[in-house]
């Protein structure tokens, strides 16, 4: 899961919604990007969210150290900050 902070209003490709086929490529695929939201308890309020589905944790690690993924990161470097966090599920 994803949550992102644009640090700048530009409107270059490094603020581009990270392509479906990047994340196909590594095995995942989106089960949330955006949409509505709303928080039931807490004080966490993000503004967007993003969550990505692999068949394990040992895939979406390898996928984030990917050097395809690895360029996404590059190019986003100063645009915007990320927290993403990956869990095994059942």
């Amino acid at each position: 899961m994803s949550k992102r902070t644009f640090t700048t209003t530009s409107s270059t490709s490094s603020t581009k919604p990270l392509p479906r086929a990047l994340v196909a490529a590594g095995g995942g695929r989106f089960v949330v990007r955006g949409g509505e939201l709303a928080v039931l308890e807490g004080d966490w309020h993000p503004s967007r969210l993003v969550v990505l589905e692999f068949e394990d944790l040992e895939t979406a690690k390898q996928w984030y150290a990917s050097d395809e993924y690895q360029e996404v990161m590059k190019l986003r470097a100063g645009a915007a900050r990320l927290n993403i966090v990956a869990v095994q599920g059942v």
